[in-house]
C-alpha cells in the first residue's frame, strides 16, 4: 500500500512539473521584449476581433499584429497612422477568430526596421480584460478562445484556443421574429407581419439546425418580448454568446405599391459583403426582386440607416422634456435598436436606463456583440410579395441559409 501511494505521489509530482513547465514555456517569448504598445480599445463583433491603440514609431518598413506560440507565428495586417494602430476600419472585419489553430499564444506588434525586427508587448489601457468566445459550430465541433491581459513584471496579452463543445445554453445565431403579441406590426388582407415573421423564423431555425448551426428564437409564439432589460430581445444574444442576430420583418407602404422587394439593413461602419450576400441569395432563391426604395440604400438590396440630423434633434428635445441628459448620439449612430443594441460598443449601443420609459440595455457597454442584420423580406401590402411570403416561405429561408453557407 505504501509503495502504491508513493507511486501515485511521484506520478502526481511528475504531472505537476510537466504541465507547469510546459505552461510557463510560452512566457520565454517575453524574455527579450522590453517595448510596449498601448491598447485603448478591443472588442469582438460577430466572429472578428478588432484591436486599436497607440505606439510611437518612425522609419519602419512594416508592421504586423502577431499571435506567437512556441512553434508558430500567425500574422495579421496592421494599419498605422499618426501614432495610432488598428486592425480594421470595419467593425465586422479584423482577426477572424474561428481560423486560429488550437494553441497558446502571446500577442505582439511586430515592427520591422530594415534588417531589424522588434516585438512590442501589449499593455491594456481599457476597462475590459478577459473575454471567452466560442467559435461557430462546424461539424458539431467548437473551439473555446480565452483572451486575457496580464500585468506582472511585464504586461502582455494572452490567447488560448482549446477544443470545447458549445455549452447547452450557448448558441450560434439568435433569430428575432419581429413584433408579436400586442404589436402585430404591419397588416394587409387577413395577414399580419408578426404572424408571418414567426412562421418564417421557425422554419429558419429548423433549417439552421439541419446544417449544424445552433439557433434560438426571441419568441416562439404570439408574444411581445421586451426590447430591453432581462430576458429581452436585446439581452438574448449576449446571454447565449451568439455570433449572429437575424431580425425577420416585412415592409409596408402607405401608398399604392408598384414594386416590392427585399431590403437588408446592415450596421454602420461594417463590411457589407455578407449583407450583399444575404440580399442576393434571398432574391435568387425566392425569385423575388431588390427593393426600389432609395432611402438609406447603399447597394442592391442593402441599406444602412443611421439617425438623421432631425432624429438627433428630436432625441435631444425628448430628453429635455422628460428631464434626463440627452443620449450621446449622432448621424453615425445606428437607427434600428435590433442592430445597434445587440453589438455593444462596436455598434454604439447607448440605452443605459436614463430614459425610464424604455428601460435599460444591460449590455450596452459590452465589448462582445452579435453581428446583426434586419431583413425586410418583402412588402406585405404588395400582392406579388405577399403571395410568395405566404406560399413560398422555404425559398426565403433557403436564401438566408445559403448566405450563411457561403460565409467564412
Amino acid at each position: 500500500m505504501k509503495k502504491f501511494l508513493l507511486f501515485i505521489f511521484l506520478i502526481s509530482i511528475g504531472i505537476f512539473i510537466y504541465f507547469n513547465f510546459n505552461k510557463n514555456d510560452i512566457y520565454t517569448l517575453l524574455d527579450d521584449v522590453n517595448l510596449y504598445a498601448i491598447v485603448d480599445k478591443y472588442y469582438i463583433y460577430g466572429t472578428h476581433m478588432n484591436i486599436s491603440g497607440s505606439i510611437d514609431l518612425s522609419n519602419y518598413s512594416d508592421i504586423k499584429l502577431v499571435f506567437k506560440s512556441l512553434d508558430n507565428e500567425l500574422s495579421y495586417d496592421l494599419n498605422y497612422n499618426n501614432g495610432k494602430f488598428f486592425v480594421s476600419t470595419f467593425i465586422n472585419d479584423g482577426i477572424y477568430l474561428d481560423d486560429i489553430p488550437i494553441n497558446d499564444y502571446l500577442v505582439f506588434i511586430k515592427v520591422i526596421y530594415g534588417d531589424e525586427v522588434k516585438y512590442y508587448s501589449l499593455r491594456n489601457d481599457t476597462d475590459y480584460n478577459d473575454i471567452s468566445y466560442y467559435t461557430v459550430t462546424k461539424n458539431d465541433r467548437n473551439n473555446l478562445i480565452s483572451i486575457k491581459f496580464f500585468k506582472s513584471d511585464k504586461d502582455y496579452m494572452y490567447v488560448s484556443v482549446k477544443d470545447k463543445k458549445l455549452p447547452d445554453n450557448y448558441y450560434d445565431v439568435v433569430i428575432d421574429p419581429g413584433h408579436g403579441g400586442e404589436d402585430p406590426g404591419a397588416s394587409f388582407s387577413s395577414y399580419t407581419e408578426a404572424e408571418l415573421n414567426l412562421e418564417i423564423a421557425l422554419k429558419l431555425m429548423k433549417k439552421f439546425d439541419s446544417i449544424g448551426l445552433k439557433s434560438i428564437l426571441t419568441r416562439i409564439d404570439d408574444t411581445f418580448p421586451s426590447p430591453y432589460g432581462s430576458n429581452s430581445r436585446t439581452s438574448l444574444p449576449y446571454d447565449v454568446g451568439a455570433k449572429y442576430f437575424i431580425s425577420i420583418h416585412l415592409n409596408s407602404s402607405d401608398s399604392k405599391m408598384r414594386y416590392g422587394g427585399v431590403e437588408v439593413y446592415a450596421p454602420n461602419k461594417a463590411n457589407l459583403d455578407f449583407a450583399s450576400s444575404l440580399a442576393s441569395n434571398i432574391v435568387n432563391s425566392a425569385n423575388t426582386t431588390y427593393s426600389h426604395n432609395e432611402a438609406f440604400n447603399v447597394d442592391r438590396g442593402v441599406y444602412v440607416r443611421t439617425f438623421t440630423s432631425e432624429d438627433v434633434k428630436s432625441s435631444i428635445s425628448e430628453a429635455h422634456n422628460k428631464g434626463y441628459k440627452p443620449y450621446p448620439i449622432s448621424t453615425d449612430t445606428n437607427y434600428y435598436f435590433m442592430i445597434r443594441e445587440t453589438g455593444g460598443i462596436a455598434t454604439g449601443a447607448y440605452i443605459d436606463g436614463r430614459n425610464k420609459d424604455i428601460g435599460k440595455n444591460n449590455y450596452y457597454l459590452s465589448n462582445v456583440g452579435a453581428e446583426a442584420y434586419l431583413l425586410e423580406l418583402g412588402y406585405i401590402n404588395y400582392w406579388p410579395d405577399l403571395n410568395k411570403l405566404v406560399d413560398n416561405q422555404d425559398d426565403y429561408v433557403d436564401g438566408i441559409v445559403n448566405a450563411f453557407k457561403e460565409k467564412k
